[in-house]
């Protein structure tokens, strides 16, 4: 496939981390995949009373687009957990390299998940969280789709939550998946947090007969999981 127009990440690493499929194409109507339920139980009661404000030392519980904007980064780290170490059915791929990529292997359908944690310049922080976003993942899927631009995500990527650990619930994310001329799928879900001027990225590729969505959700339910801990001196 030609990489002629393949955008710059400022993370170089990630670019580079990214396995090109021949003759990628976006699915022509892409399937979304449920996001995880959160509890609307509080909301039924019917309690008229004013709410409670959220506790100023502690992250949003539910960390969305809009409340990145709470997420101080000179009190909060945003980092994955890993889940993966310990799980006798994946294997490591590629292991950390120092810039924040990695990636391990499913053995039971030989789908490739991929990783990046870390800085991304190179974009206009000034924006919220989901416009952020979605210039992300335009640059990553550029190295996927040759001449995809920012309207392709526009149009094909959805909403998607994953879980979040140590104090907070749920994590907004967007995603895009596709398939590719050998029978192949691949999926790309990222999240940038503007005031961090940095992105959490996991990818997805799997072979001709496996579906890189329903791989996204099995991880979902079961290994992806975001961590947001106060930084130590």
């Amino acid at each position: 496939m030609d990489t002629a127009l393949r955008r710059r990440l400022s993370a170089a690493a990630l670019v580079a981390s990214l396995a090109l499929l021949p003759g990628c194409a976006l699915v022509p109507s892409l399937g979304e995949i449920t996001p995880v339920a959160t509890d609307d139980a509080a909301d039924s009661s019917g309690d008229s009373d004013s709410p409670e404000q959220p506790d100023p030392d502690l992250p949003p519980s539910e960390l969305t687009f809009e409340a990145g904007a709470e997420l101080d980064p000179a009190k909060w780290s945003v980092q994955w957990g890993d889940a993966f170490l310990a799980d006798e059915s994946f294997s490591v791929l590629s292991p950390d390299d120092g810039n924040g990529n990695w990636s391990y292997l499913d053995g039971a359908n030989q789908c490739e998940i991929s990783f990046y944690q870390g800085g991304m310049a190179d974009l206009d922080m000034s924006q919220d969280d989901r416009t952020l976003t979605d210039d992300f993942l335009a640059s990553v899927l550029a190295g996927t789709v040759t001449g995809s631009t920012r309207a392709d995500v526009d149009e094909h990527a959805f909403d998607h939550e994953l879980k979040g650990m140590v104090g907070v619930e749920s994590v907004e994310f967007r995603a895009i998946w596709g398939s590719a001329a050998d029978g192949g799928t691949w999926l790309h879900a990222g999240r940038m947090f503007g005031l961090h001027e940095a992105a959490l990225y996991v990818g997805i590729r799997c072979p001709a007969g496996f579906e890189a969505d329903e791989e996204f959700a099995k991880l979902t339910d079961s290994h992806l999981g975001v961590v947001v801990g106060p930084l130590t001196g």
